[in-house]
């Protein structure tokens, strides 16, 4: 949303190429989640997460995770925040459209700038409060899966343990037995 208000302040057509390439970034993202939430087609999903620059060696772990895990609570919690956020996304490209037309067509005024900056500001307010509920909530999940995991470690090498100590115990016994 800088490139998108440095454009409405300047006009210099570089920051809204800067805007375009930014926005594509959410854009794609949001049409991973939607094809993977309507249970579509991978690629699609692919696709968007491409488009959203994302590492492609990480992408198929990201599909796996969001087809295994959407019905668990802290899944279901981060997409439906991602969710919400599609429409603020989606309000500041419109933005950007209707600005850049006007812009084009010499049809913005100062007072015109002025209002888009403050709207701009506002729909990028939004996104923030998005991106650190659902920063937050991924977060929190890393760090309890950290700590369910150390306990299945934990109890693995318990259950280890014990079945060596009791096959231990079952040699000496059959050892001292041939005594």
């Amino acid at each position: 949303s800088l490139f998108l208000a440095t454009y409405v302040q300047t006009g210099n057509p570089e920051y809204w190429l800067s805007f375009k390439q930014a926005i594509k970034i959410p854009i794609g993202d949001n049409l991973a989640r939607t094809s993977l939430s309507n249970k579509g087609n991978d690629q699609l999903a692919i696709d968007g997460f491409l488009m959203g620059k994302n590492h492609q060696d990480d992408i198929p772990d990201m599909i796996w995770i969001f087809k295994t895990f959407h019905n668990v609570s802290f899944m279901k919690k981060a997409i439906g925040i991602w969710a919400d956020t599609e429409p603020v996304i989606n309000d500041l490209a419109a933005t950007g459209e209707k600005l850049h037309d006007a812009i084009e067509e010499k049809k913005i005024t100062d007072s015109t700038k002025l209002s888009s900056i403050q709207a701009i500001s506002l729909i990028s307010a939004k996104l923030s409060i998005k991106q650190s509920a659902f920063s937050e909530v991924l977060g929190n999940t890393a760090r309890d899966l950290n700590r369910y995991l150390l306990l299945a470690n934990v109890i693995a090498i318990l259950i280890m343990l014990g079945l060596f100590t009791r096959s231990t115990l079952g040699m000496i016994n059959s050892i001292s037995g041939f005594e």
